[in-house]
């Protein structure tokens, strides 16, 4: 299996995975216990028409598939907010929109299903040295806003309503985590694709959950288990042939049913 490490794309993608793995892991948790698991999706979906637009001009895909992810998370905010609606149905206001943008656009550019392909289900072992920098600097941003925002978010995903009543600057909070969602959704594009970007985020957490531990020990253990399941989805995908991302999916739903089997057992 040594040899697997001594190729540099294998390298680049275990890299860019582990540092995905943690970040959707950490920031998934909040995601999970604030009941906001469709929005992973919504953004990543919305995040097509970031994709076509890219392709068309033929501009940096990550980085404007960024700005449209950002763009589209503060955005549920806004809706979920000024409109007073749950943010499920924010998302679901802004799924189609996004999704509907991408298609005429790729229809307009005549992108071929080759072009999208690598979008839709993930090309981590295509991973570039560029594509590593631009992971490692937007990753390091995210680590550190949730690191500096931990108990304020931690305090907001348990009692929206005390929050506000204590003083904190929610809504400014709101849009800082909308954001940093926005921008972990397009760094998990990269590794797990459209359709498998909630593996990353939402079943690590769910795993850890699953455990019943204190808040700091189930942060720990779903970027564990976030991690675990990229490596395990590398490897196999490598010695098996198999789409990376779709393995990758596959392992962290293996892990969730060890977690949840060790739950029964009370391991």
């Amino acid at each position: 299996m040594l040899e697997l490490f001594s190729y540099t794309f294998i390298q680049n993608a275990f890299f860019a995975g582990t540092i995905v793995a943690v970040i959707c892991a950490v920031l998934g948790l909040f995601i999970v216990l604030r009941k906001l698991s469709f929005m992973t999706d919504g953004i990543a979906h919305a995040s097509l028409a970031g994709i076509a637009a890219a392709i068309a001009l033929k501009a940096d895909v990550l980085l404007v598939t960024g700005t449209v992810a950002f763009l589209a998370a503060l955005g549920i905010n806004r809706i979920r907010e000024k409109m007073k609606i749950s943010g499920d149905a924010a998302i679901g206001l802004l799924l189609p929109v996004g999704l509907a943008t991408g298609i005429v656009l790729l229809s307009l550019a005549h992108v071929t299903s080759v072009d999208l392909m690598s979008y839709l289900f993930g090309s981590i072992l295509a991973i570039t040295s560029s594509d590593l920098q631009f992971i490692v600097i937007f990753g390091a941003i995210v680590l550190v806003a949730v690191a500096v925002l931990r108990k304020q978010m931690f305090y907001i995903a348990f009692d929206e309503d005390s929050a506000k009543a204590s003083g904190l600057p929610v809504s400014a909070i709101n849009y800082v985590f909308f954001g940093l969602v926005g921008i972990t959704v397009v760094l998990a594009l990269r590794v797990a694709g459209i359709m498998l970007v909630s593996a990353l985020m939402i079943i690590p957490p769910l795993s850890a959950l699953q455990l019943k531990k204190d808040f700091t020990t189930t942060l720990v253990l779903s970027a564990a288990f976030g991690i675990l399941s990229v490596w395990v989805g590398i490897i196999a995908s490598y010695y098996l042939g198999v789409a990376t991302g779709a393995a990758i999916a596959l392992s962290s739903f293996a892990l969730f049913l060890a977690a949840s089997a060790a739950k029964r057992l009370k391991l």
